[in-house]
C-alpha cells in the first residue's frame, strides 16, 4: 500500500441505505419513478421501462428513501447482483427493496473515486451471493468492503486518469457495438424477408398442442437435483439459458410430471414482462431432457408431423409473430401478460414439408454465419471490459 493509504470498511466513509418495499398495487403510471434493480441498465438509471407512484397515497414516510442526481445504485439480489448504476437523468426518484444507495462522505471520498472501486467488486459480490437459490447481499457485507483510500487530491487524480483511459475504450465499444448491432439487423431483414413470401392461413391449434406452465411451490426449489425448473429468465429469443440462477426439483408425481415435463423438440414462449415494451415473448426450441415448464411460460408442442418446430421457431422472429401475440396484452401498471389464447388463435404460414426444410435450411445457414461474427464482437467487447478491469486494479493498488 502506497504511502498515505489507508484500508478502510466501506461502512464507516459511506452510508448505504437499502430501498422500500413499495406493494405492487400502488403502481401507477404518472407520479415519482421508482428505480427497481431492472432500471439499472448500462451503468445508468434507465427511466424506460419505469414504473411510478403516488407519494400522497402512501401513508409511511418516504423521506430517506429518495435518488437523488448523480447518486451511485447497486443491485442487491437476482441474477445482476452487484450491477451498478448513477443517475445522470437529473430527476429524483424514490427507492424500491433490494437497491441499495452509497452517500459517501465527501471530506472523505470522491464521488467518482467510490464508483470506479465499486466496479472492482461486482464479482467478489456475486461470490458472496451465490450461496443461496436466489442470489443476495446484505447491508452488513456490503457495508464490509475494504477500500483503499488515498488523500482526496490523489483520488482527484486518479479518477482523472481513469475518465481518459475509460473514454478511449468506450470509444472501441461504440464502433464494435454498431458492428454488433449491424449483424443483428441483416439477421432480423434475413427473416423477414423470406416469411413474407407466406400467407398465415392456418391456425397454430390445429398443428400443436399448447399448454401453460407449471405453478411449482418454491419451498421444493434445490440447488441440484434430478429436474431443473425453466423460468422465464431463462427463456431468451432462440435460447436456453440454462445457468442463469437454476433451481431443480427431485421428485415430482406422475400427474403433475405430464402436465410440466419438457420434450425434445418442445417449444417455449414467455408470457410475462414489461408492459408495452415487448420484453417478452421469447421463443426456444428445447434440445435437452428432464427440464419442467415453470408458470407464465407456454408450451407449444407440434403435433402436425408435417410441420416443423424449427419452421416456427424461425417465424416467431417477425413482426408477424409479435404483432399477432402482443396485439393479446394485459395486464396491471407496468406488467404486461399474454395469455394461451394468443398461441391458440394464432395464424402461421403452412407451406408443403418440403418448402420448411428449404426455409429451416436457409435461416440455419444465415443464422450460423451472424452467429460467428457475433461471438467476434462479442468477444472483442469482452476484452474491453478485461482492460477496464485490469486498469481498475492498478488504480486502486496505486499503480497507476
Amino acid at each position: 500500500m502506497k504511502e498515505g493509504w489507508k484500508v478502510q470498511t466501506l461502512g464507516t466513509i459511506c452510508d448505504f441505505q437499502n430501498g422500500f418495499a413499495f406493494k405492487s398495487n400502488s403502481f401507477c403510471e404518472t407520479g415519482v419513478g421508482v428505480v427497481r434493480i431492472s432500471d439499472i441498465q448500462n451503468g445508468e438509471v434507465s427511466t424506460e421501462k419505469m414504473t411510478y407512484v403516488d407519494p400522497h397515497k402512501i401513508n409511511d414516510d418516504l423521506s430517506n428513501f429518495k435518488v437523488r442526481p448523480n447518486d451511485i445504485l447497486i443491485a442487491m439480489s437476482g441474477g445482476t447482483t452487484g450491477k451498478l448504476g448513477i443517475n445522470k437523468t437529473g430527476k429524483e426518484f424514490f427507492q424500491n427493496q433490494r437497491v441499495g444507495l452509497f452517500r459517501e462522505h465527501k471530506d472523505k471520498l470522491n464521488h467518482l473515486y467510490l464508483y470506479y472501486f465499486l466496479q472492482t467488486k461486482t464479482e467478489e459480490s456475486l461470490r458472496i451471493a451465490a450461496g443461496a437459490a436466489q442470489p443476495n447481499l446484505s447491508t452488513s457485507q456490503i457495508k464490509g468492503f475494504e477500500i483503499p483510500v488515498p488523500p482526496l487530491s490523489e483520488q482527484d487524480r486518479i479518477v482523472k486518469k481513469l475518465d481518459e483511459a475509460f473514454a478511449k475504450i468506450d470509444g472501441l465499444k461504440q464502433n464494435a457495438e454498431k458492428g454488433l448491432q449491424a449483424v443483428k439487423d441483416l439477421w432480423q431483414a434475413s427473416v423477414n424477408n423470406i416469411f413474407s413470401k407466406f400467407n398465415n392461413n392456418t391456425k397454430l391449434s390445429e398443428l400443436a398442442k399448447i399448454s401453460s406452465g407449471f405453478a411449482f411451490k418454491s419451498n421444493l426449489f434445490e440447488k441440484e437435483g434430478k429436474y431443473q425448473i425453466l423460468r422465464i429468465g431463462n427463456v431468451k429469443q432462440g435460447k436456453i439459458l440454462l445457468k442463469s440462477s437454476p433451481i431443480f426439483i427431485n421428485k415430482i408425481d406422475s400427474v403433475d410430471l405430464k402436465k410440466a415435463e419438457l420434450l425434445i423438440n418442445d417449444l417455449v414462449i414467455t408470457q410475462t414482462g414489461t408492459k408495452n415494451k415487448r420484453d417478452y415473448g421469447f421463443v426456444s426450441l428445447i434440445q435437452k431432457e428432464n427440464l419442467l415448464l415453470n408458470q407464465r411460460v407456454a408450451r407449444v408442442r407440434v403435433t402436425d408431423s408435417n410441420f416443423t418446430p424449427k419452421f416456427f421457431l424461425y417465424f416467431s422472429y417477425t413482426e408477424s409473430f409479435k404483432s399477432q401475440y402482443f396485439a393479446n396484452e394485459g395486464g396491471a401498471v407496468g406488467q404486461g401478460n399474454v395469455g394461451i389464447s394468443a398461441l391458440t388463435d394464432m395464424l402461421v404460414p403452412y407451406p408443403n414439408p418440403e418448402i420448411q426444410k428449404e426455409v429451416v435450411n436457409t435461416l440455419d445457414r444465415i443464422n450460423l454465419i451472424c452467429q460467428e461474427i457475433q461471438t467476434n464482437y462479442d468477444q472483442e467487447l469482452t476484452e474491453y471490459e478485461a482492460l477496464k478491469q485490469s486498469i481498475l486494479r492498478k488504480a486502486f493498488s496505486g499503480e497507476l
